[in-house]
């Protein structure tokens, strides 16, 4: 009786390491893909309070910085919302134009109905947005008098097909993105216009138990500025995710390096944490993935030294130059004075007074015409800083991101 009591106990200590090893999360370390489950870091605050606006009757847009990790913490709320018993729909609205988006809407309302009714009249309704785009004729969507003609009666079956009686939560990612494409490829504003006061039209309508989170890696407020229709977004409530204080980046560096076994010191990563600043988790992956894969082979280098070397392979590569892009793809006409005003503000860490940023249009314009130069100064600032570029610091405009900062600085001045 006494061995088999021991032989209990020694079955016991090793089960119970097995799940104390199992317990302990492991994080990867993805830089750059939106990041789901045990790979998630933080934010549990910001999670429990955008949660509780949610529950409290709010739609929700997440007016942040590029790469701060919206589409991560929306991924994070369909998560809360489905271990609610919520019904949850996740659509990236760049992959569609207008029509393709519908559609796809359509068919995640119709696969989450439980009414066989509602099932049919989805699947119709997904044949006649369908025949219609056969007519279509620039790249899979054009405006056609038969869309004009066919999409009021199209939001009209949607709404038909929403269940406003049942809690879901509703994400759509890149909306921006979907609607400034569809304003290159000629789809009038007022087209556009209607879908949003659809959307908007859907998300008051009274009572209603459907939720809807918003972003994009491309300011909405922007967008909606640019085409005088903010009004379309009137309804909802704006909550930024900010930069990871320096004990929080720390602490995910530190774990980081537990799961991947990295073996790096705890004053490396805290001069890490000082040299990025400015922490967002996709920051804080890029440059720890860049020490680990310098650390493996140049063992000769000191703390600082790696730090320094991974610093600068980041800001000599290729994992920013989606900032340049964004610009190029959504600056419409105000794209050679943005990269102006940033070239010129990356040339100093403290950034550059307003007035001489208006003299470096000025002048690009041959002093031609100062209001024109001032007029555009104001659309630009206000573009960049929405957009997460810049901040303003007393009189001054510098960058968000020192290291964005000398990404720039080393693209474009050096």
């Amino acid at each position: 009786m006494l061995n088999l009591t021991y032989t209990y106990l020694y079955i016991y200590k090793y089960v119970y390491i097995f799940v104390e090893i199992n317990l302990t999360i492991i994080m990867k370390n993805k830089a750059g893909a939106p990041v789901t489950g045990k790979d998630f870091y933080g934010r549990d605050n910001e999670i429990e309070f955008v949660w509780s606006l949610i529950t409290d009757d709010n739609n929700i847009i997440l007016p942040s910085p590029r790469r701060i990790g919206k589409t991560s913490f929306a991924h994070k709320m369909l998560e809360k919302a489905a271990s609610n018993g919520w019904k949850t729909i996740d659509i990236n609205m760049e992959r569609y134009n207008l029509g393709e988006f519908l559609e796809e809407l359509v068919q995640k309302l119709t696969t989450l109905s439980t009414s066989k009714k509602l099932k049919r009249a989805g699947n119709d309704l997904i044949k006649s947005i369908r025949n219609v785009k056969v007519n279509f004729e620039y790249e899979g969507f054009k405006v056609t008098p038969e869309w004009k003609s066919t999409q009021k009666d199209i939001y009209h079956q949607i709404n038909n097909l929403l269940d406003h009686a049942t809690p879901t939560l509703i994400f759509l990612d890149e909306v921006t993105v979907l609607l400034t494409q569809s304003m290159k490829k000629g789809i009038e504003k007022e087209v556009i216009a209607d879908f949003l006061h659809w959307l908007r039209s859907v998300r008051i309508e009274k009572d209603s138990k459907i939720k809807w989170i918003y972003c994009s890696s491309v300011g909405i407020e922007n967008f909606l500025h640019t085409y005088n229709i903010s009004e379309t977004f009137n309804d909802t409530h704006d909550y930024e995710l900010k930069d990871f204080d320096h004990e929080t980046s720390f602490k995910m560096l530190k774990k980081l390096n537990t799961s991947t076994k990295s073996g790096l010191s705890d004053d490396l990563l805290r001069k890490v944490v000082r040299k990025i600043d400015f922490c967002i988790p996709f920051f804080l992956q890029t440059i720890f993935s860049a020490i680990r894969s310098l650390n493996s082979t140049e063992k000769s280098l000191s703390d600082s030294e790696l730090i320094d070397a991974a610093y600068q392979k980041i800001i000599d590569g290729k994992q920013f130059n989606t900032w340049i892009e964004r610009i190029k793809e959504q600056y419409g006409s105000l794209e050679k004075s943005a990269l102006l005003v940033l070239k010129h503000i990356s040339k100093s860490k403290e950034g550059s007074k307003r007035k001489n940023l208006l003299q470096q249009i000025n002048q690009s314009m041959g002093d031609n015409d100062p209001q024109k130069a001032e007029d555009e100064l104001v659309q630009v600032l206000r573009m960049l800083l929405n957009d997460g570029y810049l901040l303003k610091k007393e009189k001054n405009y510098l960058f968000r991101s020192p290291l964005i900062r000398d990404f720039w600085n080393n693209r474009f001045v050096k």
